[in-house]
């Protein structure tokens, strides 16, 4: 066993990590996230603290929120006035991304009972490296916290004697970040089943699993209901509309591309070592293993199925990595204990894992290149427009916008969502150009905010009165202000 010394080691790089990360990342920025959607979450709980209501807009209850747990964890950094919302919401991620690499850690011991110490240590500087992680920490959304419990279900399974009842209220707490948290049943079940096989299960263990989670499940139906009609949050369904027609792409190329920003950073040399693992994990039975594994491609294949959306460095599938890490690296210390001569054993691993280490350096440096960048993006293309608005327009000025987190939080006027997700009404249509125009005509908006290539048309609905443009990768992306014309 790891004892406490090298784990706390571990967790203090882990947030100098962060720190770096985030210093460097964010340059000469005022606070700032890569992400309009970390907007959304900032104002629903500036609003819960302001007007005591779920709302995107003052006082309008809505939806638009994907993680209500999420947003009440935000809401605290609106006690005080100024930043500190910013500063509030980091120091949350880097608590969630140094408790993550912790319990991965722990997990390996847990899960790998013949563990070296060196190894869990290792495991541990590997994704403490890992730039997906620091970025969805900088991010300012829910992913960090979503795959920190997903690493802490996988450790409380795994131990020797469980309390079930954590378990159940665990997973019914990940659903409350986000609703794909449904999906860690699977592997929950598959561990469930091996113990029932063994006898280590029985029906009293069932039920302190079952009533924490039935209570939570049915509990977050329950708010969802109140405050969209439906089970699930407006953006459940409001995403899928929008990027249906990727699903014209064949089934395979969507899996492929799912999988391909996953493998961008030391994912890649520890692929052959995650592949061997699920192979033996299915010719030994071993269930509690298998199940993960197969949950880690499972959750990546749903997405390719329903929604199949690779940008923002693939951050809908980010929180399979911890396990997968974990997953390849047992994998390929098995895989290179199987050498039998000692001196070549050594050398390899010594190449491998040292290659691991200096790619994972090189690719902590690429990350906070390419926050700078994603920060750069929603400054110029989502903050600009939207303190614009707050500056030029008077109160009572109503806004038909796409991309809705920023101009909420900085423009304060009354809000049309093309999204659906404070406006669900739009979901049906909401990739229909025509009948966009002609609902925002019957909202009476003002003006129309969004990129100019997202409907072909839009330049003739109005007058463009401002533009904001950035080039991006040799091309240019430009967000138009435009005064409606009736």
């Amino acid at each position: 066993m790891v004892n406490r010394r090298p784990l706390l080691i571990i967790i203090l790089i882990v947030i100098i990590l962060q720190l770096l990360f985030l210093i460097f990342g964010l340059g000469r920025f005022e606070p700032q996230f890569p992400l309009d959607d970390a907007w959304i979450h900032q104002t629903y709980a500036r609003n819960l603290v302001e007007y005591g209501s779920w709302s995107f807009v003052p006082d309008v209850v809505s939806g638009g929120s994907t993680s209500p747990l999420w947003t009440l964890l935000l809401a605290p950094g609106f006690l005080v006035k100024g930043d500190f919302h910013f500063y509030w919401t980091l120091f949350l991620s880097i608590l969630f991304m140094a408790g993550l690499v912790f319990l991965l850690c722990k997990a390996f011991q847990t899960g790998v009972k013949e563990s070296k110490a060196g190894s869990a240590i290792l495991l541990g500087l590997l994704t403490g490296l890992e730039w997906h992680l620091h970025w969805a920490a900088a991010s300012g959304m829910e992913t960090i916290a979503y795959t920190f419990v997903i690493v802490l279900i996988a450790y409380l399974v795994w131990m020797d004697h469980p309390k079930w009842w954590l378990v159940g209220f665990t997973c019914g707490l990940l659903i409350w970040i986000r609703p794909d948290g449904l999906t860690i049943l699977g592997p929950v079940c598959f561990v469930i089943l091996a113990r029932i096989l063994n006898k280590q299960f029985n029906c009293r263990d069932f039920l302190k699993f079952a009533f924490p989670l039935v209570m939570f499940v049915a509990g977050y139906c329950i708010f969802n209901y109140a405050t969209t009609s439906q089970i699930f949050p407006n953006t459940f369904y409001a995403k899928q509309m929008e990027y249906r027609e990727l699903l014209q792409t064949p089934l395979f190329t969507r899996i492929l591309n799912e999988f391909y920003p996953l493998l961008v950073g030391v994912c890649v040399l520890i692929l052959p070592g995650f592949i061997f693992k699920t192979v033996m994990s299915t010719i030994r039975k071993d269930l509690s293993m298998l199940g993960f594994s197969l949950w880690v491609i499972g959750y990546v294949v749903l997405f390719a199925v329903r929604l199949p959306v690779i940008y923002q460095h693939g951050r809908y599938v980010i929180p399979v990595i911890p396990l997968f890490m974990l997953i390849g690296f047992i994998g390929t210390h098995e895989l290179i204990s199987r050498i039998r001569r000692t001196r070549i054993q050594n050398f390899t691993k010594l190449a491998v894992w040292g290659s691991a280490m200096a790619l994972s350096a090189a690719f902590f440096v690429r990350g906070i290149q390419a926050y700078n960048t994603d920060l750069k993006v929603i400054d110029t293309l989502m903050v600009h427009p939207a303190r614009w608005v707050a500056a030029n327009t008077s109160s009572g000025t109503m806004i038909a916008v796409h991309d809705i987190g920023a101009m909420g939080f900085f423009g304060q006027r009354d809000l049309i969502d093309l999204a659906g997700l404070a406006n669900p009404e739009v979901i049906p249509f909401i990739r229909d150009e025509v009948k966009i125009h002609e609902y925002i005509i019957e909202k009476g908006a003002d003006y129309f905010v969004c990129f100019n290539d997202w409907y072909a048309n839009s330049k003739d609905w109005g007058e463009v009165i401002k533009s904001f443009n950035m080039i991006m990768d040799e091309n240019s992306k430009e967000v138009d202000i435009i005064k409606l014309k009736y």
